[in-house]
Parts: structure tokens; sequence; C-alpha cells
């Protein structure tokens, strides 16, 4: 998966990589370098707490493929899956992936949960496969937004849905 998504992709400052889960604990790497992939608090500085903006039929095409798959791991009792994102500065194209869909949500995995629950005051980065697939989902229509649009698209039946809010 790693290999295909990252196919042709040079590793050069340009380059940004994120592994997004859609928690917020734990997930900040400090002194990053060039090339290393980072997480999603790295996402939400870097991108100074705003979307990253695509097309519209590319946002609703990621959506799909995101609710999709995490329905499918969700019902599998999978969990930790992530959304992995290079982003070429230079190029301005953006590469997206769902990774490390391995982990089961076991007998284990839910003390270790209940543990983290009990000591902390942060949600804990581990939960139930239908919780983590909802968090998943939110995260994921928070960090990307429909704004460009493209060319099949209608923009006049978008400005009248909008005016009708």
């Amino acid at each position: 998966m790693m290999e295909n998504l990252l196919l042709g992709v040079d590793d050069t400052a340009s380059v940004v990589k994120y592994d997004l889960k859609g928690s917020r604990r734990n997930r900040y790497i400090t002194g990053r370098k060039d090339g290393k992939v980072t997480l999603d608090n790295n996402f939400i500085f870097d991108m100074k707490s705003r979307p990253l903006p695509m097309q519209y039929q590319m946002k609703r095409m990621m959506q799909i493929a995101i609710n999709n798959d995490s329905l499918y791991l969700a019902k599998h009792s999978i969990i930790d899956y992530s959304l992995f994102v290079a982003i070429d500065r230079d190029k301005k194209t953006v590469r997206v992936g769902l990774i490390d869909y391995v982990q089961h949500y076991t007998f284990k995995k839910v003390l270790e949960s209940k543990v983290k629950q009990a000591t902390s005051e942060i949600e804990p980065t581990i939960i139930s496969p239908d919780a983590y697939k909802k968090r998943f989902r939110t995260a994921m229509d928070k960090y990307f937004i429909a704004l460009v649009p493209d060319k099949n698209t209608d923009l006049q039946s978008i400005v009248e849905k909008i005016l009708k809010r």
C-alpha cells in the first residue's frame, strides 16, 4: 500500500506527509525533519486550523471511500487505522490512502482504553470500532473541504442551496 501510494513522490522539502487518525491525544511530532511523517496536530498547525480545500467531486469521492472503508473496518472490529496524506506543495497535488488497518479491538484493547480513561481527562486513543469510525469520519470532514469547483460542478445549484439555509 505505502509503496504504491508514494510511487513517483520525491522525498523533498516540498512534500509533507501526515498520518491522520482523528485523535488529538499525543498526535504532534516536534523537531520533525523533511520527509518524515507527522500527525493530526501537525496537520492542523500546518494548515493554520483551516481545512484543506479540494474540488467538489474529489471531496465527494473521498468522503464516499472513507465512509465505505470505515464501515467495513468497524463491522470487522478493526481500529487504529489512519488516512495517510502526502501533499506536494510544488506540484500542488495531494495523495491519500487508508493505512494501518490491522489492529483488532480485543479485550486487551478494551482494558487499555478503560485504564487510560480512568487516569486522564483526555479522550483515549483506543475506543470501540463504532466510536473510532465516527471520530475518524468527523475529523476527515473537518480536515478537508470542498471549495474548489471542478468543470462538472453546477455552481448555480450550490449557491441556491446555500441561500436557502
